[in-house]
Order: C-alpha cells, then structure tokens, then sequence
C-alpha cells in the first residue's frame, strides 16, 4: 500500500484558495468538501432547469507544492446524490 502524505491544509483552504467566495452558480448549496488522498472536492446541489435538484462535484488536485489544481475532466454535475457519492468515491481509485 502507498503511503499518502497528508495535506497541509483543509479542503476548504484549497477551495478557498482557487475559488475565494463564489459559490458554484449551477450548485450554490454547499452540502460539504472533503479529500481522497491527494485529492480534495466539494460535492454542492441545486437546481436544474427543470427544478429537478442536481450534485455538483468539483474535485481538485493539490500538487507536491501544496497548490490546488482544477481538475476539470474529473468534475462533473450529477442527477443524483447515488451518482455523485459515486463520483467521489472513485477518487480514491484515481493515481494523480
């Protein structure tokens, strides 16, 4: 098993870092952040256009300098809660 240095920071900084304050505008409702080794994410929900709720997951990778990178081929929205605890858990399977 490989030994995951742990980060230097909370998920929150990083998002923090590489966002400031502005909410997803497609998923404004925070529901938590959290990380999956070298990976932090924040799993947000709102509406669709047709008012049917919808997950945001937004994952980042904090690199060996401690800085968040967007990982805009891994984040993605979802039509479900089931489908994006999926999404987050996968994370764990995923080699930066």
């Amino acid at each position: 098993m490989k030994h995951q240095t742990p980060l230097a920071r909370s998920p929150r900084e990083y998002f923090h870092q590489e966002y400031g304050d502005s909410p997803n505008f497609m998923t404004p409702e925070l529901i938590r952040h959290g990380s999956k080794g070298r990976f932090v994410y924040e799993l947000s929900q709102g509406e669709g256009f047709k008012h049917e709720p919808i997950y945001g997951v937004t994952v980042l990778l904090v690199n060996d300098d401690d800085q968040p990178e967007r990982m805009r081929e891994i984040s993605q929205c979802c039509h479900s809660r089931r489908e994006a605890d999926q999404l987050i858990n996968s994370l764990g399977d995923l080699h930066p």
